[in-house]
């Protein structure tokens, strides 16, 4: 189970680590999560827009905590590699499209 939880944040924030700029993980690296990733967008404007889309897609609670704002994914044990997978596409797309 570790591998596997380690696989799936390691997909995710390869995607933050390298979009230059564009995504910034809001954890220093030695303090990062396996389970809530949490990141913001270059902007506000550009993460209202990406948490719209991604309601529009099915993805569901991406929205940071009411505190500390930007988003979180939430990749619990439960959650498989392959969901991981079409966020990380979607986060890429996404940027693409809105560069």
């Amino acid at each position: 189970m570790a591998v596997r939880n380690r696989e799936k944040a390691e997909l995710i924030y390869h995607l933050l680590d390298n979009s230059g700029g564009f995504y910034r993980g809001l954890a220093h690296d030695d303090s990062r999560s396996m389970m809530n990733i949490t990141f913001g967008a270059s902007s506000l404007k550009l993460e209202n827009k990406l948490l719209e889309e991604l309601g529009q897609e099915g993805f569901m609670d991406l929205k940071g905590h009411r505190d500390a704002g930007h988003l979180r994914a939430s990749i619990y044990n439960a959650v498989p590699y392959e969901h991981c997978k079409v966020l990380a596409d979607f986060l890429a797309d996404f940027q693409k499209r809105n560069e």
